[in-house]
């Protein structure tokens, strides 16, 4: 087989990543070339998404405006940046860029789930979000966070 990558039947290959053909025809990918932030669009049956990648790929943060939160929430699904590229201000570029989008989209709330008493939850606070209560969470170790958008 050798060690080229290969790409599956209905797979994109964006620089050294490889997107799932998840994305429906209306994919939208735009060069955001004054953050150096990639954005990528699409919609499936709840709603729609975009996942913004900067570090050439290796920091990645997935907004969800899903029909079933209800209008004016966005959803943060996941934040990850890879560890060699951790501690250098790419996760909180991309969330500033998140929650710039989540406005531009009428969202007033930005909502998001992470493990509790961790170093993810504590960050999150630091940038603004808050412990919400009357949420359940996923599992009995995780947490819901919002943060209330203003102008």
């Amino acid at each position: 087989m050798g060690d080229a990558p290969h790409r599956k039947a209905g797979e994109n290959t964006l620089s050294n990543t490889t997107i799932p053909h998840f994305f429906d025809n209306k994919l939208i990918i735009r060069y955001m070339n004054n953050k150096n932030i990639i954005r990528i669009e699409g919609s499936e049956f709840w709603g729609r998404y975009i996942y913004l990648t900067a570090a050439q790929g290796f920091a990645l943060i997935k907004l969800i405006f899903d029909n079933r939160c209800g209008k004016g929430v966005c959803e943060i699904g996941e934040v990850n940046t890879h560890p060699c590229k951790q501690r250098q201000g790419y996760a909180t570029m991309l969330m500033q860029e998140a929650e710039r989008i989540a406005k531009e989209n009428d969202c007033t709330v930005i909502q998001l789930w992470t493990k509790k008493d961790s170093w993810m939850q504590e960050w999150y606070e630091r940038m603004g979000f808050v412990v919400q209560d009357f949420m359940t969470p996923p599992s009995d170790d995780t947490i819901w966070l919002c943060k209330f958008l203003t102008d």
